[in-house]
């Protein structure tokens, strides 16, 4: 069995199994932002007492109040003898847990990295019930940096009342109470045993959850520490991070029932901050599994009907195109693979996601839509550009299959005129030779589709390599696009063969390449849409085959046939 860093599998188990543990710190996370122990509180409160009596250097202020006043010093009691209304008691305890003017400049009583690498933790789901034996309210500041109001229960009175931790996005149970509340447990009498409403929830979280144990000894708590050696189930793991790696006897004795896994650490900032670092990376790395066409897919049509997304959509499309470029650059590169319809194949499964985009794309476009497409075409434009002679085969591949994708997309939307006048501007701004005056440089040569597919299937005719091309794109896309019946898929692969071979930014193309007959019947299937909508059809407003509908019908009837 392999041996597997503890913190790993953890960061591993928190990512597969969202809010399944639950975290328990001590006193030990809050050591870092210099916030004492409820007993620390005590005692130096009772060395206050003893220098306002003329005592100032007592060295055992537990046994010095004993001797004193006769009984066991206890927080509340002592409190309360010193401030008589909650105002007053707040007063007295404000300064040992909220930074003072003379702290200021110092991080003493704010979250520390700990504390925020919990709250991240909350805010991405990974934790839902965080329980602490601690007084302050780092872990509530904390997690308001965040945007999380965490349902706080300090105090058996607020059980009934408070939302269930299974309803609730971050539930914060401080067993020993609020430095806030009268009610806090200090001494061993009120650490021994919980009230019977704490005792029931504390031991529901524990059943229901693995646990994260941090900062927290386990040697004062008899009441937490019972809690947890009556737990019985083992659906979930425990951690029990030990500092050094070294466990009191008592902590030991509840990792060996909890069959925990001990975890060395030199800190609890440490510790969290490196949790929550491998989690994040456990999260990049599922993502980037999980980044299928079809999740790629769904982005892209919630990012394309709301223009508030037009940043989303355009880092979308533009992670897409940069993925696939390296991919193809890759391939280029790769000597193992020779045979040139071998490689396009790869090229066709390397460029899959991105043609879905971009069929898609297509298929919804609105002109607001534009940006990130011409950029796309661009950013592929000048880098096949900027290639190697002998790699411009294959950095040319997804600038042709994007466009392929593109323009059947469009051509399949009937009730959708801007994606052909976007193809028409498109193939203008391809075509001409200087496009100085446009801030981004988008589009294909048209010539490189014949010579992509020249190189890939030998000489012939241009329509059959154009029919292999586009049988790829339109093999990728049909399961995200609707083409309709197969009569209707052919038909628009038929308009793009049109389109391509006869719009007017094509001419030094097309007197090499006639149109040949089998596309006369959809010729004149465009003629009569452009007779019927005249001047408002959208291949006018496109420009690609005239700028009147009588030119466009006219240069598509010209056409000659093989």
């Amino acid at each position: 069995m392999p041996q597997i860093e503890p913190l790993t599998s953890l960061a591993i188990s928190m990512h597969a199994c969202p809010s399944v543990y639950a975290i328990l710190v001590g006193s030990g996370i809050s050591r870092s932002a210099a916030i004492p122990t409820g007993w620390e509180v005590l005692l130096d409160l009772v060395r206050r007492v003893a220098a306002a009596q003329g005592e100032p250097d007592i060295s055992q202020p537990e046994k010095w109040y004993r001797e004193r006043f006769g009984c066991e010093p206890n927080y509340s009691d002592l409190l309360e003898s010193l401030g008589k209304t909650p105002a007053e008691r707040q007063a007295i305890l404000r300064g040992y847990f909220e930074t003072t003017s003379d702290e200021t400049d110092q991080k003493h009583k704010r979250p520390t990295e700990s504390h925020k690498a919990i709250a991240n933790l909350v805010s991405r789901g990974y934790v839902r019930v965080l329980i602490t034996t601690n007084f302050d309210r780092l872990l509530e500041h904390a997690l308001q940096d965040v945007g999380i109001t965490p349902t706080v229960v300090s105090k058996p009175s607020q059980i009934k009342g408070a939302k269930p931790f299974f309803h609730s996005d971050c539930f914060l149970l401080k067993v020993n109470g609020d430095y806030m509340d009268l009610w806090m447990r200090n001494t061993r009498q009120e650490l021994r045993k919980y009230p019977p409403a704490m005792q029931k929830l504390l031991k529901q979280i524990l059943d229901e959850h693995g646990l994260i144990v941090c900062g927290w000894s386990g040697e004062w708590d008899d009441g937490l520490r019972d809690a947890l050696e009556s737990m019985r189930s083992r659906r979930y793991s425990t951690y029990w991070c030990a500092y050094g790696g070294t466990l009191s006897d008592t902590a030991s004795r509840l990792t060996n029932h909890l069959q925990a896994t001990v975890i060395p650490i030199w800190g609890a900032d440490e510790f969290f901050s490196q949790l929550w670092e491998k989690v994040q990376t456990v999260e990049s790395c599922a993502r980037d599994h999980r980044y299928t066409t079809a999740f790629a897919v769904e982005l892209l049509k919630k990012y394309l009907v709301d223009q508030s997304h037009a940043i989303k959509l355009n880092d979308l499309v533009m992670n897409e195109v940069c993925r696939t470029f390296d991919r193809i650059k890759t391939l280029a590169e790769d000597k193992s693979v020779e045979n040139l319809l071998e490689k396009f194949e790869k090229c066709a499964q390397i460029c899959a996601t991105l043609c879905a985009l971009g069929a898609v794309g297509g298929r919804w476009y609105e002109p607001w839509h534009s940006k990130t497409w011409q950029e796309a075409f661009g950013f592929l434009l000048r880098k096949s550009q900027s290639c190697e002679k002998e790699k411009a085969i294959y950095f040319c591949c997804p600038r042709v299959f994007l466009f392929y994708s593109f323009a059947c997309g469009a051509i399949a939307s009937t009730r959708n005129d801007s994606g052909i006048i976007f193809l028409g501007d498109l193939l203008r701004r391809s075509n001409e030779e200087v496009m100085q005056s446009h801030s981004y440089e988008a589009g294909l040569t048209i010539e490189d589709l014949n010579t992509f597919m020249f190189q890939v299937l030998g000489d012939g005719c241009a329509a059959n390599r154009s029919r292999v091309l586009q049988g790829a794109i339109m093999a990728i896309t049909r399961e995200y696009v609707c083409f309709g019946d197969e009569r209707e898929a052919e038909k628009v692969v038929y308009i793009l063969d049109v389109v391509l071979f006869a719009n007017k930014y094509c001419r030094s193309w097309l007197k090499d390449n006639l149109v040949y007959g089998q596309l006369g019947w959809c010729r004149d299937l465009l003629v009569k849409e452009i007779e019927q909508d005249g001047d408002n059809s959208a291949w006018v407003k496109a420009g690609l085959f005239g700028d009147t509908a009588r030119e466009c019908c006219k240069n598509l009837m010209n056409l000659e046939f093989r």
